[in-house]
């Protein structure tokens, strides 16, 4: 479906829940003789929450789209995204099947202009590899060209 048709959709579908949450809040016949307002009033919040889900929802759906395709799109430019593109890298389940590819990101990552991510990078370089060198890229990527055939995982209890 294409991302114009699925934003009306999810308008409609909102629109319509918001009426019904409006019909049933205002209606006292709506369920019946007898109703009690507690059944009106939880019946107003499905829809009022539910309608807000569906927006959230579709939302997250336009950003992963637009992440994956950033990533696809910086795959032949190199970088870290590239890396991430190329490495095996399952996005259903977030994981990678080849551990040395993890590695591989990270050490990249470390020379990323951004603070944070260096930070983020150095931390789970030494969860992954138990070795606490200083968060410097070329001690990093001289200890990874020495160790990379030899290295088999993280260790035990590093997940």
């Amino acid at each position: 479906m294409s991302p114009v048709v699925r934003l009306l959709v999810v308008a409609f579908v909102r629109l319509a829940m918001i009426f019904f949450a409006g019909w049933f809040a205002f209606n006292e016949d709506a369920l019946g003789a007898g109703a009690s307002i507690v059944s009106r009033i939880g019946l107003v919040l499905l829809f009022l929450v539910g309608s807000i889900l569906l927006g959230e929802i579709d939302k997250l759906r336009t950003h992963f789209r637009l992440l994956i395709g950033a990533l696809r799109a910086a795959g032949g430019q190199g970088g870290a995204a590239a890396a991430v593109a190329g490495s095996g890298l399952d996005v259903a389940d977030g994981a990678s099947a080849d551990p040395k590819a993890s590695v591989d990101i990270l050490i990249r990552a470390l020379g990323a202009p951004d603070d944070t991510t260096r930070t983020n990078a150095h931390k789970h370089l030494v969860r992954l590899t138990g070795k606490n060198l200083p968060p410097e890229l070329a001690l990093w990527e001289r200890w990874w060209q020495e160790n990379r055939d030899r290295y088999e995982g993280p260790p035990s209890g590093a997940a």
